[in-house]
């Protein structure tokens, strides 16, 4: 059990239970709130699986920090060093959208 969204994240991103990261981003790409997140030449070479280690493909929808990995988004979220709500908007429909496609719980 995992006791923060983040915590699962890094575990899922290492390669753990058939998801990756790779698995995440292509999700999170398909995901309908994707413009809040993400600009649309990352989203399409994450489609593409043209993803590569230096790019930053996600923003804070709130105040437009951008991170290198899902992980590192929920993270800062988490954290309260914007205003962005885990739970709320884009990033709690985000959330949301990945349960739906990997349904792994954290506790």
């Amino acid at each position: 059990m995992f006791t923060t969204y983040f915590g699962m994240m890094v575990h899922l991103e290492s390669g753990c239970n058939g998801v990756d990261i790779y698995h995440l981003n292509h999700t999170a790409a398909e995901c309908y709130q994707w413009r809040h997140y993400m600009d649309s030449d990352s989203r399409d070479l994450i489609l593409e699986q043209d993803y590569v280690a230096h790019l930053y493909p996600f923003n804070c929808p709130e105040c437009v920090r951008s991170f290198s990995k899902l992980s590192a988004l929920f993270m800062y979220v988490w954290s309260y060093a914007c205003d962005q709500e885990e739970d709320e908007g884009a990033i709690g429909k985000l959330k949301h959208f990945l349960w739906l496609r990997h349904e792994v719980e954290y506790y």
